[in-house]
């Protein structure tokens, strides 16, 4: 990738953060005060097995007083510092890709932190097109799919610490970590593709969205594929904690300082 191109995908990323964050704020300010408390909005088979329990579950939450609103102000402050703080993490690799655009460690940082600030805009709109406005979102589907997954590649940050500060690794014997890092996350991310039953995300705002590419047939292996798969990137993303003290008991000078802090 040209120096030219990796500037403008970076800083396009960067505005797409920003600009997610702030409209879908807007949002969520402008229409808090129209979702209706207590509501269970099911999109979907709500007789499938995976649909009935959490159903059952939020409807007698409902009446026992939970107004199904995903927490109150306190959440909602933290959830959007943490979204700042996300868009600062985005910065940093952006400026990290102007200076050194083949930097694998500025693009991770992108990659990792780019879909908070977007899942805060597809919260606002699920919201908005299920529980006050019904209808009025197009492809609601894909939002919710997108939304439901956004957060997948946050497994992809102990590359960083594989990676960083050169955007190399610190020999080649650490390819199997890397290889086990994304290719354990991609098959637990597979699994929960074609699982049937609902989406995680959006039970605590009173939303029990069917997977519409769930696949009954697999319902009895897909637990057991996206354990293994976990259990696979878990022990890679563990041996980049070696790899960060190795390093760092290598490095000198400038490198040594900028791996002290992470180390």
């Amino acid at each position: 990738m040209s120096r030219r191109l990796a500037r403008t995908v970076s800083t396009a990323a960067l505005l797409l953060c920003v600009g997610s964050l702030v409209v879908g704020g807007i949002i969520h300010a402008a229409t808090r005060p129209r979702v209706p408390e207590g509501i269970v909005v099911v999109v979907g088979d709500e007789s499938t097995p995976g649909m009935q329990e959490i159903v059952a579950d939020l409807r007698q939450r409902a009446a026992q007083g939970d107004d199904l609103t995903a927490g109150g102000e306190t959440s909602t402050v933290v959830f959007v510092a943490l979204v700042i703080l996300l868009i600062v993490w985005v910065g940093i690799g952006t400026v990290i890709v102007w200076r050194q655009p083949a930097n694998w460690a500025g693009w991770l940082f992108i990659i990792t932190a780019a879909p908070f600030p977007i899942l805060s805009l597809i919260q606002a709109l699920m919201v908005y097109g299920l529980k006050i406005e019904p209808g009025s979102i197009p492809l609601i589907s894909a939002w919710a799919t997108i939304g439901e997954f956004a957060l997948y590649p946050l497994a992809l940050i102990p590359l960083l610490f594989l990676l960083y500060p050169n955007g190399h690794l610190p020999s080649r014997r650490w390819r199997w970590s890397v290889v086990g890092l994304v290719g354990g996350t991609f098959v637990a991310f597979v699994a929960f593709l074609v699982r049937p039953g609902p989406f995680n995300n959006w039970s605590e705002d009173g939303i029990v969205f069917e997977n519409p590419f769930g696949i009954d047939a697999l319902a009895p292996v897909a637990g057991s594929v996206i354990a293994a798969g976990t259990i696979v990137a878990l022990v890679s993303a563990l041996s980049s904690v070696v790899a960060i003290v190795l390093r760092f008991r290598r490095s000198t000078g400038e490198a040594r300082q900028q791996m002290r802090l992470l180390a």
